[in-house]
């Protein structure tokens, strides 16, 4: 570090030696003295993406985002706003990540596909579900073997009742994106379309990945449709046993015992 120090004092316009002058004090914990530095070299892109990133660390979001749209107009990977917008995304921040990516969408190059994840979800976390389907059908159009934009298309549009499309891109998912939860979605939305075989099998799945209580109260029901309440009754019962303040599986159980009884008076 001092040897860099003499080389900054010797020729400070020099980038190789003013970058790693700045990044060893950034390495050593002297970050202001780092900022000083580049802030004297502002007409550099590599000083505007060093600034941009050391505001991100400090979630100063606004001032990164400004530091990194100037670094890519003077030439420095445009990633670099993708990577603004998932920091702010982790933060909580919405909409300063959708303002972010329709900078980055501005700029005439092939767009990646975390791009258009980032926008959806972005869009999903503001409440702008429309917006959210437009970048994940965007994104699938563009990426059509990408697993997660997919995935998240399918929730989309299983949020807005598009039950079919939903069913369409999740069957499309590789096995190992198959998790239980996303079982149990297909396996609701199975039902939702009155394919109760379909139902079964998907929360049969679930089940033997995980046994949870929720799964087990969802396949007495699909038991019950199909009218079969001694099945479903049993379901019911493991439910309450994992947990038993599901609520759902008390109230299911309390129905399919009264009509048993019923039946037998």
């Amino acid at each position: 570090l001092e040897y860099l120090k003499k080389a900054y004092k010797i020729n400070p316009s020099n980038t190789d030696v003013w970058s790693f002058l700045a990044y060893g004090l950034i390495l050593t914990g002297d970050t202001s003295g780092a900022v000083n530095i580049l802030l004297k070299k502002e007409d550099h892109a590599q000083a505007l993406r060093i600034l941009g990133s050391i505001e991100n660390i400090r979630r100063n979001y606004a001032k990164a985002e400004n530091y990194f749209a100037k670094a890519v107009a003077k030439g420095a990977e445009p990633s670099l706003l993708v990577d603004l917008a998932s920091t702010q995304l982790d933060n909580g921040k919405c909409a300063e990540a959708s303002g972010v990516l329709k900078k980055y969408f501005d700029i005439d190059i092939p767009h990646s596909a975390d791009s258009w994840l980032l926008a959806g979800i972005a869009s999903k976390d503001c409440g702008d579900v429309t917006s959210a389907q437009k970048y994940f059908e965007e994104g699938v159009r563009r990426f059509p073997k990408d697993p997660i934009l997919k995935y998240n298309l399918g929730q989309i549009y299983f949020h807005n009742k598009l039950f079919d499309k939903a069913d369409q891109i999740w069957n499309g998912l590789s096995d190992s994106l198959q998790d239980p939860s996303l079982l149990y979605l297909r396996a609701f939305n199975a039902k939702k379309r009155n394919k109760l075989q379909e139902a079964k099998v998907l929360i049969e799945k679930a089940l033997s990945m995980d046994d949870r209580a929720e799964f087990h109260d969802f396949l007495g029901v699909i038991y019950h449709l199909n009218k079969d309440d001694t099945r479903a009754e049993e379901q019911f019962r493991k439910a309450l046993k994992i947990n038993p303040e599901l609520r759902s599986a008390q109230l299911n159980l309390a129905l399919t015992s009264k009509k048993a009884e019923d039946t037998q008076g």
